[in-house]
Parts: C-alpha cells; structure tokens; sequence
C-alpha cells in the first residue's frame, strides 16, 4: 500500500500537478491556499518529489503561507517545508526566506507534545547548523525559550530535536550560545533527559 501511494505521489507531479498547485497557494481564496498547502505536504513526503517542489518555487511561497495563512495552513506549511528540509540542496533555499520569526511563532502558540511542535523543531534542529540560523533563533524574541519549553515538555521526537538544535548551537559556539541558552533555564529539562530521553 505504502509503495503504491509513493508511486502515485510521484505520477501526481509528473502530470504536472505543481503548477496548478502553485498558482493557487498564491490565491487570496484561504479555501484554495489551504488545499494547495495540504496537497504539497503530501507530495513532499516523497524523495523522489522533493527536488522538483522546490524548482518549482514553492518554498519562499510556503514560508508566505507561514506568516500570514490560516491556522490550519501554518501547520501543513510547518510540516511540509521540514519534509522538504530533508533534502540537503533546499536546506539553503529556506534559510534565504528568513523563516525562523515564523516557525518560533508557531511553537510558541502550539501544544509542544504536538507534530506541530514536532515539525518546528526538526526545521529549527536543521536551520541552525548555518550561521544564519543560529543568529536568526537568538535574535528573535522567546526563540531559544520555545526550544526549551520542547526539550523539558515535547514528545520524545520533539526532544530529541530541541537538544539536538541547542547542542548544535553550543558545539559552533559555546562562548557565543552558552549564555542565551543557560538564561532560559535548560539545565532542569537536560537532566530529566539523561533519565527520560532516548538513547
């Protein structure tokens, strides 16, 4: 079942379905928006896909839908753009779109045990391995604390991405992130991980 679903997530772009798709991510009709958001998440779960969707220029519209779109459009755009993030060549293209304001926004809103929250984090987890990520989560407002709050109250995912972001932050830096990080109160939630965390 799963291969067959893979094998029509592919045939779906090779009709040449992400054109039409994109024009109506750019529609003001949110109805529309949100269909085609749904309809990318879907698609970007396949490897073979991810290349094309971001040729397509879906990624900076994505983000757009990440400021200013519908509740239930921020989470699939969330979703989507981590599944597209898995796929080294667009990991720069998301960066360029200024997206970290977004995403912190979003986790600060939503449930941290949620897929959301899940999603937020792997991005986030992904974003700061660049320079410009790391700059971007502690220049923005409650960034580095909505990471926490994942780390001490996520699901056992969202905690492994939410440690795995902020020691990535201290291994480029420590003297640099050391301090932003320690302010927000982390030490609590990383122990309760050396007994509670995964491997």
């Amino acid at each position: 079942m799963n291969l067959f679903s893979q094998r029509n997530k592919i045939s779906i772009v090779e009709a040449g379905a992400l054109e039409p798709i994109i024009n109506f991510l750019q529609s003001q009709n949110l109805n529309l928006q949100e269909s085609a958001t749904a309809a990318l998440l879907t698609l970007s779960a396949s490897t073979v896909n991810k290349p094309f969707i971001s040729a397509s220029g879906a990624i900076p519209l994505l983000v757009e839908i990440l400021r200013h779109g519908s509740q239930q459009s921020k989470f699939d755009a969330v979703m989507a753009l981590s599944n597209l993030s898995t796929h080294p060549d667009n990991l720069s293209i998301i960066l360029e779109t200024y997206p970290i304001p977004s995403i912190v926004n979003l986790l600060k809103f939503c449930k941290k045990s949620s897929k959301t929250a899940e999603k937020c984090s792997a991005l986030i987890e992904s974003l700061v391995a660049f320079d410009e990520g790391r700059i971007a989560l502690t220049s923005e407002e409650g960034g580095v604390f909505a990471v926490v709050e994942v780390l001490e109250n996520g699901s056992l995912q969202g905690r492994e991405h939410a440690v795995g972001a902020l020691l990535m932050m201290c291994q480029s830096d420590r003297c640099k992130y050391r301090e932003p990080i320690l302010r927000e109160g982390v030490i609590p939630g990383l122990l309760e991980l050396t007994v509670q965390g995964t491997p």
